[in-house]
């Protein structure tokens, strides 16, 4: 297979490697100072509230001991992801994204900027960290067109001539002009040398993937001004499909090593024993995270003097460090999860990009991640382990079950989460806030939380009163599978 190809075959997929990466991996060189100042402004504003039945494990959170250990504040890779896709990796939340890069996007925040974040976040941030086509600025979505030009500049940003470069692979016709305008089917033609495999009509398979309407969309011949943001929008989904059908076989692999955690309390017996070797082996080696016999029989000496005891961060950071000895190996620094995250509109795509990694930290102000109406809370000073991503977030109204729907989709299961201070394991708290949540709250009204799978399989019916913050969810993450309709009822 061509290592710059991702293919989509006759069974939807019929390859999945993530060639593309060159492609989609441009430099980047921008001035974060602005960022930064704008991330520690938002961190004030966030307000922590909590029931008086939580006080103890509010308590226990704040005064948990701080974790002595070397930090990072750059995210790892993960190869499940095409990682451009984490636009937010440097950036940690929407605002500061503008921050950076909203001079070149033209005109002031509209409707139309909101309905395509994907596609103008995409092009921006991968066309101005290139020395080569960022003359393609500013961005505007609903009068750039696509041309040549700037479709080429966005698959290609790190070729010094986009066009010259396409014309020899045979992408656009040899007498194709940078400023002339593209038809949907030359679109087409291009996607389908770089996605999709050979002999295949192009067309038809990304009708049955789902991806357009019909064949007739994407063959129209005329060039009549085709939106750049549509242009953009078919890679996107393109690449989104691809990266969820890598997910989906990488999470059943992954499923296969799980072990059985007991769901009611962490102490350290063989589970939670291999848990944690599961965590630091896909660190160590994320392509091939296998706990080696070798490592693991080391290893048994030392778990052997802590049997039966509650799993803290210590007793992690002890073990992750006895853990490199065997290899002989330094202990690396642990990604450290920003204090706030603030993501914008809950179905922005960008949301779920918020990658953790196998083993990750929090720190004195633990960390809060959130988007227009759903918040993820992590406990101060902790580890997380096995907790590879948040979800993917969508919100919506279910009319049928007068209900605010929170569906999530996940990169791995939760089933062998770790989420532990100095005193042990602690949960993880979401909070829903619906739109009238301040008359839900004068009114004292109570919130039905309905927990079932995707395929409506109930696993936990809860009730509580609404609060300040919202409707408000504490939960240990192992008890839950990751891929989840959480129904907040009246």
């Amino acid at each position: 297979m061509n290592r710059n190809k991702i293919l989509l075959g006759a069974s939807l997929i019929g390859g999945m490697a993530i060639g593309l990466v060159a492609y989609y991996n441009a430099p980047q060189s921008v001035d974060y100072s602005q960022a930064n100042i704008l991330e520690s402004q938002q961190l004030a504003q966030v307000r922590f509230r909590y029931d008086e039945d939580e006080g103890n494990q509010v308590q226990e959170t704040q005064s948990s001991a701080e974790l002595n250990i070397e930090t990072t504040d750059v995210s790892p890779e993960s190869p499940d992801f095409l990682n451009t896709f984490n636009i937010f990796k440097d950036l940690k939340s929407e605002r500061a994204w503008l921050a950076v890069y909203g001079d070149l996007i033209k005109g002031n925040p509209s409707l139309a900027h909101a309905l395509f974040t994907d596609e103008v976040a995409s092009f921006v941030d991968r066309i101005s960290g290139s020395d080569y086509v960022s003359n393609k600025l500013p961005m505007w979505p609903e009068y750039n067109r696509a041309t040549f030009g700037n479709v080429l500049a966005y698959l290609f940003p790190q070729e010094p001539n986009p066009m010259l470069y396409a014309k020899g692979r045979g992408l656009v016709a040899m007498d194709a002009k940078s400023g002339s305008y593209m038809s949907k089917a030359e679109v087409l033609h291009i996607i389908s040398r770089l996605f999709i495999d050979d002999g295949l009509n192009p067309a038809v398979v990304l009708t049955e993937a789902g991806l357009i309407k019909s064949p007739e969309q994407m063959e129209d011949q005329s060039k009549d001004g085709f939106l750049l943001v549509d242009a953009l929008r078919l890679v996107l989904d393109i690449r989104e499909y691809i990266e969820r059908e890598n997910i989906q076989a990488s999470k059943a692999l992954y499923r296969k090593g799980l072990v059985n955690i007991d769901q009611s309390g962490l102490n350290m017996d063989s589970s939670a024993q291999m848990a944690l070797l599961r965590a630091f082996s896909a660190e160590r080696n994320p392509e091939n995270p296998v706990v080696e016999r070798a490592v693991r029989e080391a290893m048994s000496g030392w778990f052997a003097g802590r049997e039966s005891l509650p799993v803290t961060s210590d007793m992690i950071t002890e073990a992750r460090n006895a853990f490199y000895e065997f290899y002989g190996e330094k202990v690396p620094a642990v990604y450290m999860l920003p204090a706030v995250q603030l993501m914008g509109d809950c179905n922005n795509q960008l949301f779920r990009k918020s990658y953790m990694g196998p083993v990750a930290v929090t720190g004195p102000k633990g960390a809060n991640i959130i988007c227009d109406k759903v918040m993820f809370r992590f406990p101060a000073n902790s580890y997380l382990l096995n907790v590879f991503s948040l979800p993917k977030v969508t919100t919506f109204a279910d009319q049928a079950e007068d209900a605010y729907v929170v569906r999530t989709d996940v990169m791995r299961t939760y089933s062998n989460a770790v989420i532990a201070d100095s005193d042990g394991e602690l949960k993880t708290q979401v909070v829903f806030r619906p739109e009238g949540l301040e008359q839900l709250v004068e009114n004292q009204e109570e919130f039905e939380v309905v927990i079932s799978d995707h395929e409506g399989n109930q696993q936990a019916d809860i009730s509580k009163l609404y609060q300040q913050e919202g409707g408000r969810l504490n939960i240990h993450l192992r008890t839950v599978d990751g891929d989840h309709m959480i129904y907040f009822k009246k």
